[in-house]
């Protein structure tokens, strides 16, 4: 090998452009190039531009002689000598067993190159310098100066599981926040769906301590967008310290709501609902129902809150049916979610509230609240939905019959099927009073059921007891109560005292052994 690398460099030199052009090119291929400094920039300077072509793919060990030369050949002003570079600079990456320095080399190349053509580059693949957390901190700084989508793009895209984010955690954490800051403010300006992307995966794979700092610092800071804040509020997630706190109401109740575009921003705010921690949430929300923001954001944070967690507060929900259950621009999600959990939050059961929904948008909620709780006191408003002159407005009239119908169903009692029988008798279509009926013989069959299995296990407490008494009779002094109990026990098939009753084959009596004989052999016979 090392002939044969002496004897290539030898021919790098030849006056034959073909024999250089195959020198390199080999070289290439065998490699990393053992070559000299002066060897190295001989062949920058040489007047065939396909040498140059082939000089751009070598791989050196040297750091500071590749940095060099890819330095020297990005300065280049042959077409195919850039794109071979540029093809090298979008591919170099990291490699097992290869110095970091050297593949840090190439940045100062690639940066000369960004300057000059950025629309060469995207780095997608997660090549190039994404692949090291040096390159990712540079990369993000010549990013902020080019206003190239395709850049942003290769640094933060979905598609690049949020880049810096989660595939590179410690390169993110490395970047001083002004950089962070940098990133969120540019995003917010150009590409506002990345940011949302962004901040998700932020949330979920971005390192805490500087994921914080960096949620702190938009959240605090009032000259920064309604927007940008609320992702730092999003960012900060579950590390409120009252500075923080107060820093979210005082960005709740600021004026400027009115101004953003409410599609655009609600989503954030039902985020923002759901990512937020106790007691941060539970106040927030009270916020959104006191008023603090326009409806549609308001209602868009409030159904984010409703929507996660195991525990709620009963104000929220009750201020969710007071301030929007009538209006007919607000959230269906958010008054559905505040009906839905009544059930869960007995403090905010308002039983005429949820009376009343039945004749509206949220009746098939209200009947499945109904259904949960099995309180008898709303029978007759369940059974006035079978009836077809109810009043309703929201929801086609054959998904209320049915809805009310499986809602009566769960109750499983004689004043259930009573109210199915009088919706049967009113109903307008055989399909419906069919319905009904069938409805009424499930709670039949359940009812039957259930007497079965109470007689049953009367029996068996029943069969129980007396085994108990028969087993004490197995002790008796008289031969004719022992006699008589093992053959009891044998007519009651109590299996389970075999081994008492087998021991009365050695009982000192002749008529008890006779019993036990014949007992045995009836629980064998019936076996």
């Amino acid at each position: 090998d090392g002939v044969r690398t002496r004897v290539l460099r030898r021919l790098t030199a030849d006056p034959d452009s073909l024999v250089r052009q195959r020198a390199v090119r080999t070289l290439v291929v065998n490699g990393t190039a053992d070559i000299t400094r002066e060897e190295a920039l001989a062949l920058v300077a040489d007047p065939d531009p396909l040498v140059r072509y082939e000089l751009a793919r070598m791989n050196l060990d040297d750091a500071e002689l590749l940095r060099d030369l890819l330095l020297a050949l990005s300065r280049d002003t042959d077409p195919k000598v850039l794109e071979s570079l540029d093809a090298r600079l979008r591919m170099e990456r990291p490699r097992e067993g290869r110095p970091a320095d050297v593949y840090r080399a190439v940045l100062p190349a690639l940066h000369v190159r960004l300057m000059a053509a950025p629309e060469h580059f995207d780095f997608g693949n997660r090549s190039g310098p994404l692949e090291d957390e040096v390159g990712i901190r540079e990369f993000t700084r010549w990013t902020l100066e080019l206003d190239r989508p395709v850049m942003w793009q290769s640094l933060l895209a979905p598609h690049r599981a949020a880049g810096i984010v989660d595939h590179r955690p410690a390169a993110w954490a490395q970047l001083e926040l002004e950089s962070q800051l940098a990133l969120v403010t540019e995003l917010d300006r150009r590409n506002r769906n990345l940011l949302v992307d962004f901040v998700g995966h932020l949330v979920d794979h971005g390192d805490r301590a500087t994921s914080e700092a960096l949620g702190r610092a938009l959240l605090v800071d009032p000259a920064r967008s309604l927007l940008t804040r609320v992702v730092g509020a999003i960012a900060l997630q579950e590390s409120y310290d009252d500075r923080d706190a107060d820093a979210l109401y005082t960005l709740l109740t600021e004026k400027g709501w009115e101004e953003m575009d409410a599609d655009e921003i609600a989503p954030w705010m039902s985020w923002l609902g759901q990512v937020l921690q106790e007691p941060v949430r539970t106040r927030a929300a009270r916020h959104a129902v006191g008023g603090a923001l326009p409806d549609a954001l308001g209602q868009a944070l409030v159904e984010g809150y409703l929507r996660e967690g195991d525990a709620w507060d009963a104000d929220v929900i009750a201020g969710v049916l007071e301030a929007w259950h009538d209006d007919e621009t607000s959230s269906i999600d958010c008054v559905q979610r505040a009906f839905g959990l009544m059930d869960e939050v007995p403090e905010a059961l308002d039983a005429e509230a949820l009376e009343e929904a039945l004749r509206g948008p949220y009746a098939r909620t209200a009947l499945g609240v109904m259904g949960n709780l099995r309180d008898p006191r709303y029978l007759p408003a369940i059974g006035a939905c079978l009836d077809p002159t109810w009043a309703r407005k929201g929801t086609p009239y054959n998904q209320i019959w049915n809805a009310a119908r499986d809602t009566l169903v769960a109750y499983m009692s004689d004043a259930a099927a009573e109210q199915l029988m009088k919706g049967a008798a009113g109903s307008i279509t055989r399909d419906q009073r069919d319905s009904y009926l069938a409805a009424v013989e499930t709670i039949q069959r359940y009812q039957d059921a259930v007497e079965s299995w109470v007689a049953r296990m009367d029996r068996k407490a029943t069969d129980l007891d007396t085994v108990a008494e028969l087993v004490a009779m197995l002790s008796a002094e008289e031969p004719a109560l022992r006699a008589e109990a093992v053959r009891s026990l044998a007519t009651l098939r109590a299996v389970e005292q075999l081994p008492r009753m087998i021991k009365l084959l050695q009982d000192p009596d002749a008529s008890v052994r006779e019993a036990a004989r014949s007992a045995l052999d009836r629980l064998h016979e019936g076996s």
